[in-house]
């Protein structure tokens, strides 16, 4: 659904690529939804993962049962996850979670060609700053739903790579396993070198909900809102809002869409200005 309001809306076009389970490319070549993207291929560990696994695990068989025991722990897929970010083939790259909704058109070519000519990695603010560790935090916390990054720098490799280390080895339990929460000590501890652009909220929206019940008839757009929309008349545009104003979102990060609300989230990124 991400993937199709991206295509929709996107301009000018960038390349879409997309490492996935066999499972998940079985389901999404059924569905005719592989087309999407122009490359599609099975995610598989890169080289300097699969060392670090089998020096903490020992033995393929402790290496396998970690990576698919996702009962228990959450690292294992964010192992993946960062997998398939140093997994990139092109010289600058733009990761997007499967639930980040491009609204903005220029979203990938100002990020990729306008943005990151300026430092090594792109990312939001992570708005869950409220609390500890990330509240007392020298520099703002960052959210990996978007991050634009020059996939072949050494900065930013031994980034991604320091902070699998520190998943696979649970090196910090006191913290969320996750992929964003080890590259954040990874940069604070070891990355001075790297230059970060840290990107407002409304580059993603998180769990956006300024769609404000409209009469009836509108369509269902999120959780306990709704969208009115006419040919003369598109929903009303998603916002972020501040002390200042309320600004519009580029993206959504959004956890509750449903199938039939794409629609509608379509003709809010068509329906300009921008």
């Amino acid at each position: 659904m991400a993937a199709r309001t991206l295509r929709s809306v996107m301009a000018p076009p960038y390349p879409l690529h997309l490492h996935a389970s066999v499972n998940a490319l079985e389901q999404l070549g059924a569905s005719s939804h592989l087309s999407l993207w122009d490359r599609s291929e099975l995610l598989q560990l890169p080289t300097s993962l699969a060392a670090m696994l089998r020096q903490r695990f020992g033995s393929a068989a402790g290496v396998e049962h970690y990576l698919h025991n996702t009962t228990t722990s959450e690292a294992p897929r964010f192992v993946w996850k960062l997998a398939a970010i140093l997994r990139s083939n092109f010289e600058r790259t733009l990761f997007l979670d499967t639930d980040l909704y491009v609204l903005w058109p220029s979203f990938v070519h100002t990020l990729l060609s306008l943005t990151l000519p300026m430092g090594d990695v792109a990312m939001p603010i992570d708005v869950g700053r409220y609390f500890a560790p990330w509240s007392r935090s020298p520099v703002p916390p960052l959210c990996s739903a978007v991050m634009a990054y020059w996939s072949r720098r050494a900065n930013v490799v031994g980034l991604l790579e320091g902070a699998a280390y520190r998943l696979i080895w649970h090196l910090h339990k006191s913290v969320r396993q996750g992929d964003q929460q080890m590259m954040q000590i990874e940069y604070m501890r070891n990355r001075t070198d790297l230059r970060v652009l840290t990107l407002p909220e409304e580059f993603y929206c998180p769990q956006n909900q300024q769609l404000r019940q409209a009469p009836k008839g509108g369509s269902s757009l999120d959780n306990g809102t709704h969208a009115a929309s006419t040919a003369s008349q598109p929903p009303p545009r998603p916002v972020w809002e501040t002390s200042w104003g309320k600004l519009w979102c580029k993206a959504l990060h959004g956890h509750t869409f449903r199938a039939e609300q794409l629609e509608a989230l379509v003709a809010v990124a068509r329906h300009g200005p921008w």
